[in-house]
């Protein structure tokens, strides 16, 4: 069975990605050296709870996001987009909302076809 340290290093590495981050980005960012980041993505390296607060801060999830099985989807949603969204939202109306509803739906709706 695969180690905690591995897994936790492939979903820092897959969050990474999806943030368009390189390594170099990451330690300039967290001040950790591009080495560290290179062994914690390959699970050489073990995590310490500042380095996970860290990583998580910067990458803007909750450091438990670095837990989740490696088949969790692929986008990560960041709570400045939840907030920007709930903010947006609550300003509209009820009708609109209803809308946004329904057009959400079909965009997974379509997302499901093509995936």
């Amino acid at each position: 069975m695969e180690s905690l340290d591995k897994r936790v290093g492939k979903r820092l590495k897959k969050i990474r990605k999806i943030r368009n981050l390189t390594q170099e980005q990451l330690c300039n960012l967290t001040n950790l050296s591009q080495a560290s980041i290179s062994m914690l993505e390959t699970g050489r390296m073990g995590y310490t709870s500042t380095t996970l607060t860290a990583l998580a801060e910067v990458l803007d999830i909750h450091p438990s996001d670095l837990f989740l099985d490696e088949d969790y989807p692929a986008l990560v949603i960041t709570r400045r987009s939840v907030r920007k969204l709930l903010k947006s939202v609550s300003d509209m109306a009820d009708d609109d909302i209803g809308r946004l509803i329904e057009r959400a739906e079909l965009l997974k709706e379509k997302g499901n076809r093509e995936g």
